[in-house]
């Protein structure tokens, strides 16, 4: 018994304590549930209670109040603790609710259990099944509607209470078994009245739950102490259960154990011993040490075999010892632990990482007034800050993540903005529209209910505005109207003899007789079968009786579409559509042209019936080729455009129903393949589209018949050049010569104006892929002479006896010749011209030499390219390098590399997955060596598995286990990642250094003695990687790179040459590029230069943390690189994410360009086979990243 235990000889004061604490007990868990009433019996047996006491308070709890569950939160913690003991009784949260009337007039007494065993730890009480059934009714009945009956026997079933136990137990609640049914109030008996609902509990406060929660928890631990786990377990409700962030309920904690004056046993730590002096001088240095380190592994994201040797390399250059870099190292690590020991700025680090985390979940790009207040609250009610704190946090988070904040003014003034761009084009929001504006406002921060109304206001001030408008215009007619009528009666009694103006003949007369149904002034009737529909307007209906009488090949199709019978009009349309539309297609008038065009539209706009407006928008569409259509030459290609015209007009109307547009735009897209945006251009992008699907079935066709697809290409070509635009036109022909050109017969007859009109447009980009053509050898006899013929005249050369090969490259020279000598722009679109035919290669397949030369030309290519970017200043080096062509380096005799069968790699992936599998020593011994005997003497483990087999060997096991292990490990000898992989994962062992010495020797095969027990990791890692640089390296020559010197030799002289053009022109000075020898040397010579400028330039914080990335790791290429080739091909890298950095601050829009293209290198370059490969993708993607800059 504890100290504050009632006395002994005093049992009232017991019976009074026992029923404080039961009633507190009660009001926060309830009494429906035995498990929860048991611990009734508890807390009298530990106040010492006797049975006869414990029944007598039992009564007069009962008495007092029904044991019944009291609400609460939802989201307070349930239970203590699971550690507290039976000691350690729960508190109360807070005081019983007050008994209702009807309970204390007449308290449910429930009957004893029939044990009367004397027993202070036996409870007693009335039968819970009943309690709990009847306590849940009463709610139910208290809001009696339809559905309580059937909610009653749902109660029952989920109970089990039978229908026995049902009707009695509820007879004692009600009576009868009688649900309450609305009556008449004249019928209406009176009733007793119910039982209130149980009072609703206001809702607190997470942090103020939580304070709740640890009062009642920390009352009932005695011992004055929380261990560690007690302690874990506390956070963890308020984090769990309310919320709260580790570090805010950790605080609270902290603070409620002090206010109670409790012991926790996680801070008391022994006070370490006092550092040793430092002289003053070598701390200052360690310190400029400790904060270069920090920047070179926040820069590298972490600790890695790179980011080591740059440390290695900082502390030589601040002359600190392997000693003294450790402890640095050590002490900067200690720093990082030490230097959120606020609670505050713990708080504040967590908060910022949660902030951080949710933005960067966000879809869009922009941070609302809504997202920012949540953010806000969720800073102060979950992690303990102040507001101003709070707000600081959020806006540093949004400032950091790069993302737009939007005030609420700002959102308000964007979502009506585009609600007037709506009400300007369309009229009207429809519900469409509404929801995208709901959603538009809710993604700019403003809430949905607000947006709506905002939406509703603004529509309802410009409704309001457009009245007051209507009517002052309104005022205005009417005024001019009254001053015309008033002007033309002066006018009438001023000259009576003008009374009969308008009675005789012209165009008045005409009027008449429309109006009269007749086709002339002089009142014959229009032939039978032609009549004025009932919805036709004036204006419709003269159109159509002068359309009849100037077309009499239109009189038989407007009288099918005169009737009043919507079917017989429909089908009507069916003959009247195709008519209208091979009229049109052959009108020359414009003033006939339009009016055929408004009687359409109006057709369309005033059909009454949506069963004919269906067919008249089917018979045009009819007319419109579908995508996949075949073409021949007897196809009307202007009529397709003549309807598509009329389809897209017509769906242009203002006066056309929603509906109808939508169907028309929704059957176009159907037909034409594709897919259209609100804002689109549909004439431009139907057209454009339509013209694609044609010389799609054109090039379909001149592989089934090449003279039919010449014979339609002379005729579509003059129509879609009428139609689309000339670029888009010209590409097309384009297309249609490479395809069809190969497949034509000797004789191009009257093809040949086609050929001669595609190339006397000097397109510089056709005729490069003309000039591609002739050279592949694809075209042959007549047709490659006519070609070369023409091609040479327009480039104006001789090429006169020379063969397809050397003429193209001929015509090719001069061809850059031709854009280096026109306007600037000339020469840009020549470079782009040759840039988009380049990219990365991921062949399997090529011999050395073949990837050097494409290297070499590739990087003339790119200086090209560079040139053409200075404009004018280059207009002398672009002339030189279009007429230079690299000489070809000799071949080299090809080596294939011998790679890992499949059915190998099968059995390893078996063995590891046994090896994972196994789950006791002798299994896992078995599983290990099957696999040493399948990888003994190779080299066929890739890197992740080499990790697996680390992360086994490095793992605590038995004696027996580790032996067995050790004594195979010879068998991966061979495995140079298994060496890669074991340096990686020296930071994470456990296992004693002996016996890892002992390991490490028997896999570099000789004996590893590391005796500096504070540099061993790096010993280790050093003497693992210099084992395994000379495998790799034989495994690269393995791949290919056994090349003579000579070919080495070539190669770099030609990217010598070309890359010293580039320095040139980036500024380089002339002494400097003179003292270049390799191509390494000029490539760091680039680099410097546009380190400088952009180091120069003001770089956002983004670009300027990536430019000190890359000049950090630009540092560290010639401590990794083998050769100059490996370095080469490292810098090639290093230049590349420069100009990605120059390209996105000179156009913030390209950064998704030159992402991609970064990214498609290093994922082409983990599928390489040789370095050549790479050299050669590194220059391609230089070219592509020029391209970009050009572009931009």
């Amino acid at each position: 018994m504890t100290s504050d235990k009632p006395s002994a000889t005093n049992p009232a004061a017991r019976i009074d304590e026992f029923l404080g604490r039961a009633t507190s007990f009660m009001a926060i868990y309830g009494a429906s549930d035995p498990a929860r009433l048991s611990q009734l019996a508890i807390i009298a047996d530990q106040l010492g209670l006797t049975n006869q006491e414990y029944q007598s308070a039992m009564l007069r709890l009962r008495e007092h109040q029904e044991i019944t569950p009291a609400p609460r939160a939802k989201t307070l913690p349930r239970t203590l603790p699971p550690d507290s003991d039976g000691s350690e009784a729960a508190a109360p949260q807070s005081p019983p609710p007050k008994p209702t009337k009807s309970s204390s007039k007449s308290p449910a007494k429930p009957p004893v259990g029939d044990d009367d065993t004397p027993s202070r730890c036996v409870l007693t009480a009335s039968d819970p099944l009943r309690e709990s059934f009847q306590q849940q009714a009463k709610l139910l009945l208290a809001n009696a509607n339809a559905e309580t009956p059937a909610k009653l026997r749902k109660l029952a079933a989920k109970l089990g209470v039978d229908d026995d136990q049902f009707e009695r137990w509820l007879e004692q609640i009600t009576g009868p078994l009688v649900i309450a049914e609305i009556v008449p109030p004249d019928d209406e008996e009176e009733e007793e009245p119910k039982e209130p609902s149980p009072p609703k509990i206001a809702r607190k406060a997470p942090q103020e739950m939580y304070d709740d929660y640890l009062e009642l928890a920390l009352g009932a631990i005695t011992s004055k102490r929380i261990n560690e786990r007690r302690e874990t377990k506390l956070i963890a409700e308020g984090v769990e259960k309310l919320g709260l962030s580790p570090v805010l309920a950790r605080d609270m904690l902290y603070a409620a154990a002090e206010r109670r004056g409790f012991v926790l046993l996680s801070r008391q730590k022994p006070e370490e011993p006092p550092p040793p002096p430092v002289d003053q001088q070598r701390e200052q240095t360690i310190t400029e040490f400790q904060q270069r380190a920090a920047s070179i592994i926040a820069g590298q994201g972490g600790v890695s075999s790179v980011c080591r040797a740059m440390i290695a390399e900082a502390a030589a250059e601040f002359g600190l010892s392997k000693e003294e870099k450790e402890q640095a190292l050590v002490a900067l690590q200690r720093q990082a632990d030490t230097q959120l020991s606020d609670p505050l700025e713990e708080r504040i680090a967590a908060f910022r990482r949660f902030a951080a985390t949710k933005l960067k979940n966000t879809e869009s790009q922009i941070v609302g007034d809504l997202l920012t207040k949540q953010l806000i609250q969720i800073g102060i009610d979950l992690h303990g800050l102040p507001e101003e704190t709070a707000a600081a946090t959020v806006r540093e988070s949004i400032a950091s993540s790069g993302l737009r904040v939007v005030t609420l003014e700002q959102a308000v003034a964007h979502v009506l903005s585009i609600v007037d761009d709506l009400l300007a084009d369309e009229g009207f929001i429809s519900i469409e529209n509404r929801k995208r504006l709901l959603a538009e406002g809710r993604q700019w921060g403003v809430a949905q209910a607000e947006a709506g109304q905002l939406i509703e206001e603004h529509i309802a001030n410009i409704e309001v505005r457009a009245k007051r408008r209507r009517r002052r215009i309104f005022a205005a007619v009417m005024m001019a109207i009254l001053a015309l009528f008033s002007g033309l009666a002066a006018i009438y009694w001023s000259k009576p003899e003008w009374a009969n103006f308008g009675q005789g003949s012209g165009v008045w007369s005409v009027d008449v007789a429309a109006r009269n149904g007749t086709d002339d002034p002089d009142g014959q009737t229009d032939p039978e079968g032609f009549h004025r529909v009932s919805w036709w307007n004036e204006a419709l209906t003269i159109d159509m009786l002068t359309l009849r009488r100037r077309r009499n090949d239109l009189q038989e199709p407007t009288e099918a579409i005169a009737k009043e019978d919507p079917k017989a009009r429909a089908e009507g349309y069916a003959t009247f559509i195709p008519k209208l539309v091979s009229t049109l297609a052959e009108e020359r008038d414009a003033t006939h042209a339009e009016q055929l065009r408004v009687i359409l539209r109006r057709l369309a706009i005033d059909e009454p019936d949506e069963a004919a407006f269906t067919a008249l928008a089917k018979a045009l569409l009819k007319e419109v080729p579908a995508k996949g259509d075949a073409v021949s030459a007897s196809s009307n290609f202007g009529q397709s455009y003549v309807a598509l015209g009329l389809l897209v007009d017509v769906a242009q109307q203002r006066e056309l129903a929603v509906v109808r547009r939508e169907e028309i735009v929704q059957n176009l897209e159907q037909r034409l393949g594709v897919v259209t945006i609100p804002s689109a251009d549909l004439a431009t992008v139907f057209a454009d589209e339509l013209a694609r699907n044609q010389y799609g079935s054109l090039r379909q066709l001149a592989e089934k018949d090449p003279a039919a697809a010449m014979t339609a290409h002379r005729v579509l070509q003059r129509v879609v050049q009428a139609n689309v635009n000339r670029a888009l036109a010209n590409n097309l022909d384009g297309d249609a010569l490479l395809a069809i050109l190969p497949l034509a017969p000797q004789d191009l007859n009257l093809y040949r104006g086609v050929l001669d009109e595609q190339i006397s447009q000097r397109n510089l980009a056709v005729l490069l892929r003309l000039i591609e053509l002739l050279e592949s050898g694809k075209t042959s006899g007549q047709v490659a002479r006519e070609l070369q013929f023409l091609l040479a005249r327009t480039i104006n050369v001789k090429v006169d006896g020379m063969d397809a090969t050397d003429a193209a490259i001929v015509m090719r020279g001069a061809l850059a010749g031709l854009a280096g000598q026109g306007d600037v722009g000339e020469m840009s679109r020549f470079f782009v011209g040759q840039a988009h035919q380049i990219d990365l290669n991921e062949s399997e397949f090529g011999s050395p030499d073949e990837w050097l030369n494409d290297a070499v030309d590739l990087s003339r290519v790119s200086a090209l390219g560079a040139a053409a970017a200075q404009k004018e200043s280059g207009r002398r080096l672009f002339q030189s390098l279009s007429s230079d062509v690299p000489e070809p380096i000799r071949a080299s005799k090809p080596t294939v590399r011998r790679a890992p069968t499949q059915d190998r790699l099968d059995r390893i992936r078996e063995a590891f997955r046994q090896l994972s599998r196994a789950n006791d020593p002798r299994r896992r011994v078995m599983a290990y060596d099957n696999l040493a005997a399948i990888v003994a003497g190779s080299d066929d483990l890739d890197y992740y598995h080499a990790e697996r087999l680390v992360d086994y060997l490095l793992t605590k096991k038995l004696a027996d286990e580790h032996e067995a292990i050790v004594r195979r490990i010879s068998d991966f000898r061979q495995s140079s990642m298994l060496r890669l992989a074991l340096s990686d994962h020296l930071d994470e062992t456990v296992m004693p250094l002996s016996e890892l010495q002992r390991l490490a020797g028997e896999v570099v095969g000789r004996p590893v003695i590391l005796n500096d027990k504070l540099t061993w990791k790096e010993d280790l890692r050093r003497i693992l990687l210099s084992d395994a640089l000379p495998r790799l390296q034989a495994e690269k020559n393995a791949a290919g790179e056994d090349v003579s010197g000579d070919v080495l030799e070539q190669a770099a002289a030609g990217l010598l040459d070309y890359y010293r053009i580039q320095a040139e022109i980036a500024g380089v000075p002339y002494e400097q590029r003179m003292a270049l020898r390799t191509p390494s040397e000029a490539l760091e010579a680039l680099i410097q230069i546009e380190t400088d400028q952009l180091a120069a330039a003001k770089l956002p914080p983004e670009l300027q943390a990536q430019l000190d990335d890359v000049t950090l790791r630009a540092r560290v290429v010639s401590l990794v690189a083998h050769n100059d080739l490996a370095k080469t091909v490292a810098l090639q890298r290093i230049w590349l994410e420069l100009s990605a950095i120059a390209a996105v601050k000179a156009q913030p829009n390209s950064r998704l360009a030159t992402d991609q293209l970064i990214g498609r290198l290093r994922q082409v370059d983990r599928g390489s086979h040789n370095i050549f490969q790479q050299l050669r993708n590194g220059e391609a993607a230089l070219v592509r990243m020029q391209m970009i800059r050009m572009e931009a």
